[in-house]
Formats: C-alpha cells, structure tokens, sequence
C-alpha cells in the first residue's frame, strides 16, 4: 500500500487529492485499486499529517503489537560478560567506590557502558534497553543522574587517570601523547511543546571545542572541552597538567584550530600548513620528514565527509533499502512470504540492487516471523567519509627528531569524537533544552565515550564514537 497524489481537470481548475492505493495481481497482471481517498492535498495541513501519522502507528500498534523487546535482537551474552570481566581486570570498581560506594550506582554505569558498546543503535530510552538486555532494571532518571555525576569535575579528576594510569604505570612507554584541539557537536534530543513520543523530538545540537588526549593508536586518554574558544588555552593547560602527573613522555599539541601561539614548557606545538615549501613538497607526498627553516614538516592522515551529492546518493540507497524490507515485512504479516530463504533472497536482492551490502543487516527470525534491520554504523561511516593528508610543522631542534618521526603518517582521530551523542535518549526533563542538556551532562557523555573506547579497545569488542557495530546474527 502507498499514497498517491491523483490530479484532475475540471472547468478549467486543477485538482489534486490524495488517495490510498494497493497493489494485486489477478489473471498474473499486476493492477492498482483505491481502498481509500484522503481528500484534497489543500486540506491536509502539517497539523492534519502528523495527526494522521500518529492514529496510524497506534492503528499499528493495536493490530501488530511491538515493543523494545521485539525489536532488540540480544548481543550474546558472552560479550556482555567480556566487557564486565574487563571492568573488573582493571578495577573499574575502585574508580567508582571513589565518586560513589554505592552498588547500584556502579551497575547503573556499567549496563551504560555495556549497551553503547553492544546495542547503541538501538535508539530507544535507555532504561528500556537496559532492561531488555537482563542489565539493570532503572528509570530514566536514575542513568540521567549518573551521567551527570559522571561530568561532574570531581568525578572527571578521579576518573580521567584512569586510561593514563592503566597506560603509563604499568607499562614503560616512550611514544609521544597527542592532544587534539577540534571542532565537535553533541546532539541530543529536544521537543516543540508536547511529548508525544521519542521518534516525535527534534534534534538538539550545541557547538563544543574538544581537547582530547590520545596514544598513538587513536586510543584516548583524557579530555577537555569548552564552548567558546577563548576557554581553549586555560582548559588545555589544565589537560597538561595532568598527563605531567602521570607521564614523562613528551607531549605534541595538534591545533586543528589555529587558536594557539605557545604551550607550557616541554609540550611541542604542531600547526596545520596550509601550503607546503615547493623544497619538500615532493619528499613529504613519500610520508617522510624534513627538517626545514627551523620547523619539522610531517604529514598525518585525516577524514572529512564526503560530497553532499555523495551522502544524498548514499541517503537514497538507504531511504529505498528500507521501503524494499517494509515491502517485505508487509507481504510476511499477509502471508504472501513464508520460506525463509526465498525471504532471504529477496532482503539479499534489495540491499544489492542499492549498493547497501554491509551497511544494512538484517535478520529473519522463522519461529515468530519476524524480520528485523539495522544500519551497520561502522561501514556507513567508512562509506560517508573520504581520507585527506594534512600537513604539519613544528618549530624545533633536531633533537626532536624522534619524537617526530613517530608522527609521520599516523591518523589523527578526531572523527572518532567529533560528534557525541546523547546515550540516554530520554525527554528532557525541562522544556529548556540547554538546562537538560547542562555542562555536566555533556561532559559525561564525553566521559562515557571516553570509558567506551577504552573497555572496546582492550575486550577486541568494536566501537567509534559511541556508535555500536555489532553485526545481527
């Protein structure tokens, strides 16, 4: 079934009404009838639309029942106990006892660490998540809460050493830490007056200056983060000062921003080149170093999106996969579809014709008949990105040398934090947006992906920037 615009001539006035139509096949021909008719498109106001939207997913609701539980497909429970067993090898525990000795403050943040790693594309309110997940049975409140305690600065102070601490006290490594300083996003979520439900919010944005701290593999190690550019110099101090307390290695600031002229002392400054000296032009395109003017010259590895044609290119593919599987859901509630392969084959064939191989996964479960589909973050994000070489130089001796030369070809990974979404995806408890999402909060956030990117990286379970790559059976 669809809706289609049908315009008539009458007198010489055009008219254009909106009608429900369904397809059957009689005599092996496919034919169209009309099982309703919508009125007139100039009486289908915004306000009449949304209405009709929403007595047709209750409608749904009434006659094919859904829930939370329906729709998650559970991660195996032994990468749940994979990322638990991790948070008590390094004593995760003791960290928390320290902000809060409370047991169920401390479940409440590992069943948050648990379902952004293994279920953060599953956008409903966490609590239902959680909860369908065997985790922690909490209200919406209580994670609302705990994420907030996790942004405070008393918090951050015992829970920032943590990487570093893991890192640097147990393990003699020379490698140089880098600071990025970059542009970011938090997006959450908002509402035009009345809640309704949470696919009815309107997305929420603020703008954020990020200063984070990484290991060479991209894995990161502590944060700052401001609102207006003028807080960068102050807060990044603040950053330097505590790599000092817990590591001797030298520490390159990459300013993505060009907001910074000096650093403290012992911190080297590398600043993005916009054109590159024609004498070692040639020899950086080789990925090596060159000691020139004064300055080390080095190329890194970065991403930007790819072209807007592109990502609509790509949005479309997606926009078709979905009504091609609806289709199919459609014809397996009617009955049309019962064999599970030939349900297979035809799901292989719609994501294929779409080139969505990978990015869309789906699964058919036979017993309850149930057809089920996600987006694949990681490869979506592969396939929305393109990679770019940057250029930086240094100003120095070359007794820097070394230093440098573990530079040279690395991937600054800002992409992984650019954008930090909002994990709990519960209303706002206030109509004003920006007291709901407060400093804290948005600090937490940073501090969950933070924590995220840790426990992924040591369990070889996948993560990037708080999205979830599970693969559905």
């Amino acid at each position: 079934m669809f809706l289609r615009k049908i315009v008539t001539k009458k007198n010489g006035r055009e008219y254009v009404y909106v009608k429900l139509i369904e397809n059957y096949r009689e005599d092996g021909k496919v034919k169209q009838r009309v099982l309703a008719n919508l009125g007139s498109i100039e009486n289908l106001s915004p306000g009449r639309l949304d209405y009709l939207i929403n007595s047709l997913r209750k409608l749904q609701n009434e006659l094919v029942p859904r829930s939370n539980e329906q729709n998650l497909i559970l991660p195996p429970k032994g990468k749940v106990t994979r990322i638990l067993e991790e948070l008590k090898r390094i004593d995760f525990e003791g960290f928390i006892n320290q902000l809060l000795a409370d047991n169920k403050f401390r479940t409440l943040v590992e069943s948050m660490i648990v379902k952004s790693i293994l279920a953060a594309e599953y956008s409903g309110p966490i609590q239902n998540v959680c909860k369908q997940m065997g985790l922690i049975e909490a209200s919406g409140l209580d994670f609302y809460k705990v994420v907030k305690k996790l942004g405070e600065t008393a918090s951050r102070e015992v829970l920032n050493k943590m990487p570093l601490y893991l890192k640097y006290k147990r393990e003699k490594n020379h490698n140089p830490i880098i600071v990025c300083v970059f542009d970011g996003v938090f997006k959450g979520i908002s509402f035009d007056g009345m809640i309704k439900d949470i696919d009815s919010m309107l997305s929420y944005e603020k703008d954020l200056c990020l200063i984070i701290a990484y290991e060479l593999n991209g894995t990161a190690l502590d944060y700052e983060y401001v609102e207006e550019r003028s807080q960068i110099k102050s807060q990044l101090d603040r950053l330097l000062t505590r790599i000092e307390q817990h590591s001797t290695n030298k520490v390159v600031v990459m300013d993505l921003l060009k907001s910074l002229d000096d650093l403290k002392e012992g911190c080297l400054l590398a600043h993005q080149v916009e054109e590159v000296p024609k004498q070692i032009s040639k020899e950086l395109v080789k990925e090596s170093i060159h000691f020139y003017n004064n300055a080390w010259y080095f190329s890194t590895i970065t991403y930007q999106p790819i072209s807007k044609s592109k990502m609509k290119e790509i949005q479309a593919g997606l926009a078709r996969v979905s009504a091609g599987l609806e289709n199919i859901k459609a014809d397996i509630i009617l009955g049309k579809l019962t064999k599970g392969n030939f349900i297979r084959k035809r799901a292989d064939a719609v994501i294929k014709d779409n080139g969505c191989q990978n990015i869309v996964n789906y699964h058919f479960d036979e017993a309850t008949q149930n057809l089920l589909y996600v987006i694949n973050e990681q490869e979506l994000q592969e396939k929305i990105r393109s990679k770019i070489v940057l250029t930086w130089k240094v100003k120095g001796e070359q007794l820097e040398q070394e230093v440098i030369r573990k530079l040279n070809g690395i991937s600054v990974f800002t992409d992984r934090f650019s954008i930090i979404r909002d994990q709990l995806r519960i209303p706002p408890m206030s109509i004003y947006v920006d007291y709901h999402y407060s400093p804290e909060i948005i600090s937490g956030h940073i501090q969950l992906e933070i924590i995220n990117q840790l426990i992924a990286r040591r369990t070889g379970l996948s993560w990037r920037g708080g999205e979830a790559l599970e693969k559905l059976p």
